[in-house]
């Protein structure tokens, strides 16, 4: 029939932009997009789209393309495209495969997909992709990312849930510091997620060390932390968040920190008008690490303990603990301030800070 006939016949169209200009941080220098397909969309289809000169914010994208060709049932896609954000190169190509249901479900495979943002990345195998109005599933893969490995388990949102697993394999921390000048860098770490977001945040993730160690070249000579020890965790429950990290090293000594927060399952952020606590205890067997992190200039000797818990509540912030140190020493060449054989005691008490305790030998400057 004349209702048939019409689905069954192909539509052409072609849309081409030039000097695209809007009020908002967005322009197009040219741009050209071509579709072929049945009205129906059972037949063979073919949508093509070519952009130039494409800002967005602060991303320049001087070249983007799309293509997808195949049937409803079955098609391809392939993505590709070019350009900077603040001097960094991006860079995406993929290639894609699946179909799209009656209901405008979209199913298939992530076949390919490599590129780079702040560093280069690329999926080592194909990934499972499921895409609706109201959903996003993503099965497992392997994605790297620099020189930093990260298996992912599943990646799911629907109607405002997210859920995600995996683990890290291989987390490389010199790939988080690109750029700096002034740390150095071979640690190694690996750890696993968990996480379900909801009408409430739930979930735990593990950092550790599996080895390598970071250097402060800041100061002149280069200061390593020989870090021996590294664990990382927190665990959420009904947003209620408990983190826990420690630290090891001959020269950083043994290092805790704990603390406690209310999250906001929107924002992920700490919720307004609920406690922020966070908690110190470490023993600083080796002072001298100190100095070239402050001032090339200044030369630290001596042991330190600290023992301080932090509550804070919006703006509202109170101290409690006790830092004291022995075997003192400070000598800053840019003043000539030399002391030595100094003790401190030193007392937090809500917004109080209580020195009890001050002494040097051989003081000059």
């Amino acid at each position: 029939n004349a209702a048939n006939r019409f689905m069954e016949r192909r539509r052409q169209a072609s849309l081409h932009v030039n000097q695209l200009k809007t009020p908002w941080d967005f322009s197009l220098e040219r741009g050209d997009v071509d579709v072929n397909l049945q009205a129906d969309l059972r037949g063979e289809m073919q949508i093509s789209a070519e952009l130039q000169q494409l800002h967005v914010a602060e991303a320049q994208i001087t070249s983007a393309s799309l293509l997808a060709s195949g049937t409803r049932a079955a098609h391809r896609v392939t993505i590709s495209a070019k350009g900077k954000r603040q001097e960094q190169d991006l860079a995406l190509d993929a290639k894609l495969s699946g179909a799209l249901s009656e209901q405008g479900r979209w199913q298939g495979q992530i076949d390919t997909l490599s590129g780079k943002a702040w560093q280069p990345f690329a999926l080592h195998s194909a990934m499972n992709l499921a895409l609706g109005s109201d959903e996003v599933h993503l099965g497992a893969g392997t994605l790297q990312l620099g020189q930093s490995v990260l298996q992912v388990q599943s990646v799911d949102w629907q109607a405002g849930r997210l859920t995600s697993s995996g683990q890290a394999q291989r987390i490389v921390v010199a790939d988080w510091l690109a750029g700096r000048q002034d740390v150095a860098s071979d640690l190694v770490l690996t750890g696993h997620w968990q996480i379900a977001q909801g009408a409430a945040i739930n979930g735990e993730f593990n950092l550790q060390r599996v080895s390598g160690d970071v250097t402060w070249l800041g100061g002149g000579s280069p200061q390593p932390l020989q870090i021996k020890t590294l664990q990382v965790g927190a665990k959420i429950v009904h947003n209620q968040t408990a983190l826990q990290a420690s630290l090891t090293s001959p020269r950083m000594g043994n290092m805790t920190i704990s603390g406690q927060a209310q999250l906001d399952a929107a924002t992920w952020q700490p919720a307004a008008h609920t406690p922020l606590d966070l908690a110190l205890v470490s023993d600083l067997p080796d002072l001298s690490v100190f100095g070239p992190l402050i001032s090339a200039d200044l030369k630290l000797a001596g042991k330190a303990k600290l023992n301080v818990q932090r509550k804070a509540i919006n703006d509202e912030v109170s101290l409690q603990g006790a830092i004291s140190g022995e075997g003192l020493q400070v000598r800053d060449a840019a003043t000539g301030l030399r002391l030595q054989d100094g003790v401190v005691d030193i007392v937090l008490n809500q917004r109080q800070v209580r020195l009890q305790k001050l002494h040097f030998k051989g003081g000059k400057g």
